[in-house]
């Protein structure tokens, strides 16, 4: 059976056309449900979804997604003991396969580490509690760099300032309005909007 009972979106249409998006609201109002909806990663047994969702203006099924987007989610998985370059390397050779060469791979990682302003700290480590590293924005932007790597169209991100002071949080929303102004990909995030 279904979890809940009620609606959590109702008759809500939109388009979005390039550019740098957000979706903001207050905690528990339904934004990482919408980004959820909009990326196919919503399992429909937990809730029945309605409607069309298009991509281009056709229909678009979970691999059509998966060929074009990256999803930051808003925890990420960094080895604290590698390098930014070495955290991106080894991204790299995963998911840009056999096909692209080592010298392809190189200058997509330089290509990303300028794109997410994140050159200065390449050969600085991740690190964690234990270990000074990088700091929270730049990890946040070393996390955007591996999704970049295979040019996605559509990036979604997911509270992607969550965690980080005003002035960090700021930093990593330029990058992102820059990548979007660049025409690299749209961006589409939610962001947390405090109460007054």
């Amino acid at each position: 059976g279904k979890k809940h009972a009620g609606k959590i979106l109702d008759n809500l249409s939109g388009m979005i056309t390039g550019g740098f998006w957000a979706i903001m609201g207050a905690s528990g109002s339904g934004k990482t449900t919408l980004l959820s909806v909009l990326s196919l990663r919503l399992n429909a047994n937990y809730m029945d979804i309605t409607g069309d969702f298009r991509l281009n203006g056709r229909e678009y099924s979970r691999a059509d997604l998966k060929a074009v987007s990256a999803y930051v989610m808003q925890d990420d998985l960094l080895h604290a003991e590698l390098t930014v370059h070495e955290t991106l390397f080894y991204a790299a050779k995963l998911r840009m396969g056999n096909e692209a060469t080592s010298e392809q791979r190189k200058a997509r990682i330089d290509e990303v580490l300028g794109l997410m302003r994140i050159s200065h700290c390449r050969d600085t480590i991740i690190g964690d509690a234990r270990r000074k590293g990088v700091s929270g924005g730049e990890r946040k932007r070393v996390s955007v760099a591996m999704e970049l790597l295979n040019r996605p169209k559509l990036l979604f991100l997911d509270e992607p300032t969550s965690g980080l002071d005003s002035t960090t949080a700021l930093t990593v929303c330029e990058a992102l309005k820059e990548l979007a102004d660049r025409g690299e990909c749209t961006v589409m995030c939610t962001i947390h909007q405090p109460q007054p």
